[in-house]
């Protein structure tokens, strides 16, 4: 059956029900965990990185002092 409103009034609108939060309440711990969790490992991640840096460095460095060395042992064994 059809209605037709002949009165003009404009109908109430009814209530809307509040939405339950606490469903959502879980996803949020676990996407702040998820986050943390990244932090932590980007940050362990990027320490071991300037420490291999660091030791890439030293191994460089220590190479050449050892060529260095080498020569200057060829040089003393030919005198």
């Amino acid at each position: 059956m059809i209605r037709i409103n002949l009165l003009g009034q404009t109908r109430p609108k009814s209530a809307r029900r509040p939405v339950d939060t606490g469903a959502a309440l879980p996803a949020v711990f676990i996407g702040a965990g998820v986050v943390l969790g990244g932090l932590v490992l980007g940050y362990i991640y990027f320490s071991w990185q300037s420490k291999l840096t660091e030791e890439n460095n030293r191994i460089k460095q220590l190479t050449a002092q050892k060529t260095e060395l080498q020569q200057i042992k060829q040089q003393v064994e030919t005198f």
